[in-house]
């Protein structure tokens, strides 16, 4: 792959044709360059990825959308079809538990859809849990619909932090 370059160009130099169309090149995709970002990026718009990401994403994110492959179907759904690509969300949070016990969760995705046939949350103790040894943690749908849910430390009244996933079929 190419690799955009500065040669050429100095104070008080003319501007040659090649050290803008590189650039365009590249941005456009006319030319494969290899491009080091260095600091924050901001990207308004979506992002398309072709190939793969290597290294790691860290930071926070205020929502996730839907799961989208096109070569996978996901467990049976209640009528015993398969649910097929782009037909599962996901979400994670965390919260703090107080005496062991999390507030009701109740994220809107998940209104009207039952727990454990609709949705499904996986839970676990965040890093410094004032229990590290007892990760005993229970889900627990809670009201009429059960659209709702809270999580329990079943074997301590701890105030830890808890980190969850739920995946739920859009």
């Amino acid at each position: 792959m190419a690799v955009l370059s500065k040669t050429g160009i100095t104070t008080g130099a003319t501007i040659q044709v090649g050290h803008v169309t590189q650039s365009v090149d590249a941005f456009t995709g006319a030319v494969q360059y290899d491009i080091t970002l260095s600091g924050s990026l901001k990207v308004t718009g979506s992002v398309s990825v072709t190939g793969s990401i290597t290294g790691s994403l860290n930071g926070n994110a205020n929502t996730a959308t839907y799961i989208v492959s096109n070569n996978q179907n996901y467990l049976p759904n209640p009528g015993g079809t398969w649910i097929g690509p782009g037909n599962l969300g996901i979400l994670a949070g965390s919260t703090t538990l107080a005496s062991g016990i999390s507030p009701i969760l109740n994220p809107a995705a998940l209104t009207g859809k039952t727990f454990q046939t609709q949705y499904w949350v996986t839970a676990t103790k965040a890093s410094g849990s004032t229990s590290p040894s007892n990760n005993a943690i229970m889900v627990e749908a809670i009201g009429p619909s059960f659209d709702t849910f809270r999580i329990r430390d079943i074997g301590a009244s701890t105030n830890d932090q808890v980190n969850f996933i739920v995946v739920y079929i859009a």
